[in-house]
C-alpha cells in the first residue's frame, strides 16, 4: 500500500561538513527507494554547501535549500515542509546515520494503523552501538522532557510501544496530520520543538508509536555543541511555553503553585527572564490553545514526577572497551575505561578502606581477556546497603556472544568483601554481565546495585 508513496526526508544542517557524507550515503542505500531528500542549510560557515553541490549535485532527488542565517530548528524544519512533496514526512538530523531498512521499517509501522499519526525511530549512539540514545520521549508534571531508554543497554531496555513524542532524529509523520497540528512552533528556536509537536499530534486524535526495527545511529549534538547559559535559558523558556500551551487549566493551576514555590528558588534569574518572555508572547500561545480540541489523553503517557529528569546516569559513552588490550586483572580507577562496557557511574573513593570504586546500574558489564586457563575469578565488591540481596553474574564468550556460565552471588553483609566465583575458563576474551536482584534509587536518582573495586583471576 505504501510502495508508491513518496517520502520527503528533511535534514537540517548547520556546519556538518564532516558528517553529511555518511548521513546521505546511508540514505541513498535504503531498501525503500521512493524518496526525496531536502537539505535545509541553516547558514553554515564551513564547506557543507559546497560538499552537497559538488558531491550530490547530480542526484535529482537531493534538493538543497539555503537559509541566509540560522533560523532555528523548528523554522528550519518548516522551511523543508513548505517544499516537501511527499505524503510521508520524515525528519533526520545531519548526525543521524540510518540502517539500510530504516525507511522501509518506519513507513511500514506508520501505516500499520489508521490512527497512527507519527512514528519514533529507535535511536542508538553512533559511538556506542549497543547503548540507546532514546526511543521517543515523555514529559513530567512540571514540564521537564526526557528521552525514554536513554543511556540504557539495548538488551535490557524496556522499549515502549507508544510515546508522547518522537525524537527529531528519525521522526516519521503522515502529511495529513499537519492539517490539524499545523507546522512546528518557530518561536521556540531550539529545544522542546519535538516534544511540543508530539503533544499536538496526540491532541489531534492520533497516536505516536515506536518503530523498533527503524534504526538510527546518532552522533549526538554535532551541530549544537554543549549546554551553555543561553541554551539553559531556552530550555526553561520553552518548557514554560509548552506547559501553558498544552496542559488542561486545572493542571496548570497545580503546576503554577509548584513553579513559584520550588522552581523560583532553584534558578531565579533564568526563571524570571523565561517568564517575562512568555508573558510577552502570550497572545500567540493563547491562539494556539484555541486551535486544537481539548483532548488531554496524552496525560496517560506522562511521567508523574515533578523534578527535572536526572543527569545522574552511567557514564556509558566514556567507556571504550578494548578486547585486544584488556587483561585478566584490573583495578577501578587505573585505566579501567578499556575494561568497562556499560552501567557504571563515576569514580568514588571509600576513604576508610582506601578503595576507589564505581557503583553499578541495574545492568552492568566488563570485558576481560584471559591469557591462560583459570579456575576462579575474585571480585572485590560491596552491596548497596538497602534491599540488594543478590547479583546474577553471566560469563559470556565475547566472540560468539554465548553464555557459558551463570551464577548468583548472595549478600552476606554491607561491607567490602572479596567474592570468589568458581569457573573453568580457557584462554580467550569474555564479557562479565552483572544484574543485581534489586536496585535502590537514591536521592540523586542513581540506581545503585553494588560497587566494584577490583577483579582478578585465580590460576
Amino acid at each position: 500500500m505504501t510502495a508508491n508513496k513518496l517520502a520527503s526526508i528533511i535534514i537540517l544542517n548547520l556546519n556538518g561538513e564532516e558528517i553529511l557524507s555518511e548521513c546521505l550515503d546511508r540514505l541513498l542505500a535504503q531498501t525503500y527507494q521512493n524518496f526525496e531528500i531536502l537539505i535545509v542549510d541553516n547558514g553554515s560557515s564551513d564547506g557543507s554547501v559546497e560538499l552537497i553541490k559538488n558531491r550530490y549535485g547530480g542526484y535529482s532527488n537531493i534538493i538543497l535549500i539555503e537559509n541566509d542565517e540560522n533560523v532555528g530548528v523548528p523554522e528550519g524544519r518548516n522551511v523543508g515542509l513548505r517544499e516537501a512533496k511527499g505524503d510521508i514526512i520524515v525528519f533526520l538530523d545531519n548526525d543521524g546515520f540510518v540502517d539500510k531498512e530504516w525507511l522501509e521499517k518506519g513507513i511500514e509501522t506508520l501505516y500499520s494503523a489508521d490512527d497512527i499519526g507519527s512514528v519514533a525511530s529507535l535511536v542508538f549512539f553512533a559511538d556506542k552501538k549497543d547503548i540507546l540514545n532514546g526511543a521517543g520521549g515523555t514529559i513530567n508534571l512540571q514540564g521537564y522532557g526526557g528521552d525514554l531508554c536513554s543511556d540504557e543497554p539495548y538488551k535490557y531496555a524496556d522499549i515502549p510501544n507508544e510515546v508522547l513524542y518522537p525524537m527529531g532524529c528519525g521522526m516519521f509523520l503522515k502529511r495529513e496530520v499537519l492539517k490539524y497540528t499545523g507546522f512546528f512552533d518557530s518561536i521556540l528556536f531550539y529545544y522542546y520543538e519535538d516534544l511540543d509537536f508530539g503533544i499536538s499530534v496526540w491532541r489531534s486524535g492520533y497516536r505516536i508509536v515506536v518503530a523498533k526495527e527503524a534504526i538510527v545511529y546518532h552522533k549526538l549534538s554535532y551541530s549544537s555543541g554543549f549546554l551553555n547559559s543561553k541554551k539553559f535559558y531556552l530550555y526553561h523558556r520553552n518548557r514554560i511555553r509548552t506547559v501553558l500551551k498544552h496542559f488542561p487549566f486545572n493542571e496548570i493551576l497545580r503546576w503554577l503553585f509548584r513553579e513559584f514555590k520550588i522552581e523560583i528558588n532553584r534558578r531565579f534569574p533564568t526563571f524570571a527572564k523565561a517568564w517575562l518572555w512568555n508573558l510577552r508572547h502570550l497572545s500567540s500561545l493563547l491562539k494556539f490553545r484555541r486551535s486544537l480540541p481539548p483532548n488531554y489523553d496524552f496525560f496517560n503517557l506522562m511521567d508523574k514526577t515533578i523534578d527535572p529528569f536526572s543527569l545522574a546516569k552511567p557514564q556509558n559513552l566514556l567507556f571504550r572497551p578494548d578486547p585486544e588490550s584488556a587483561s585478566l586483572e584490573f583495578t577501578i580507577g587505573k585505566g579501567d575505561e578499556k575494561f568497562l562496557n556499560y552501567g557504571w557511574y563515576h569514580l568514588e573513593k571509600d576513604l576508610s578502606k582506601n578503595k576507589v570504586f564505581r557503583w553499578s546500574y541495574k545492568a552492568s558489564s566488563v570485558i576481560l581477556r584471559i591469557p591462560e586457563s583459570i579456575k576462579a575469578l575474585g571480585l572485590d565488591i560491596r552491596f548497596c546497603s538497602l534491599k540488594t540481596n543478590s547479583i546474577r553474574v553471566d560469563i559470556i564468550d565475547y566472540d560468539s556472544a554465548e553464555t557459558i556460565q551463570s551464577c548468583k552471588i548472595e549478600k552476606e553483609s554491607d561491607e567490602w568483601k572479596k567474592v570468589t566465583v568458581p569457573t573453568a575458563l580457557k584462554a580467550g576474551t569474555y564479557e562479565l554481565q552483572f544484574r543485581p536482584e534489586f536496585t535502590y534509587k537514591e536521592r540523586s536518582t542513581r540506581q545503585l546495585g553494588f560497587a566494584l573495586s577490583k577483579i582478578e583471576g585465580e590460576v
